[in-house]
């Protein structure tokens, strides 16, 4: 069952500044569990970090909730 964060629930999650990449005004997001795949709001298959590189994707930085890579 998918757990849907709610409310005040959201502050107790810790958050970084942590890399994203925007690509033609799209903003990927690292993905919360596979360390070097970003997603942007509309992707069903992740993107590798060096892709986007080579498309000409610029890195900036974003408060995101820590991921969690194993």
């Amino acid at each position: 069952m998918k757990h849907t964060i709610k409310g005040s629930e959201m502050n107790q999650h810790p958050k970084s500044m942590q890399k994203v990449y925007n690509l033609n005004g799209i903003i990927h997001v690292p993905h919360y569990s596979q360390e070097g795949i970003y997603m942007s709001p509309a992707d069903k298959i992740g993107k590798f970090e060096s892709h986007l590189i080579k498309r000409g994707a610029i890195a900036q930085q974003m408060l995101l909730w820590d991921r969690v890579y194993k």
